[in-house]
């Protein structure tokens, strides 16, 4: 990678919900595997979540159209 390496990231998503990303988007990070739809859960041992954070290390080449 080198001292550059830095610059290779390219993707962040920052969003007040899921149900607020654009299905576009959810696509595309979904066709990355960075995103599956259902996983994600409202509540763990009867507690709400708050937050969730999606991490993925991938080199991946996407043409949109």
């Amino acid at each position: 990678w080198g001292k550059d390496a830095w610059k290779k990231i390219v993707v962040c998503v920052v969003s007040d919900g899921r149900a607020k990303i654009n299905p576009r988007t959810r696509a595309l990070l979904a066709g990355m595997g960075v995103y599956q739809e259902g996983i994600a859960k409202q509540q763990v041992n009867g507690k709400d979540v708050t937050a969730h954070i999606y991490e993925y290390t991938s080199q991946v080449g996407m043409q949109i159209k």
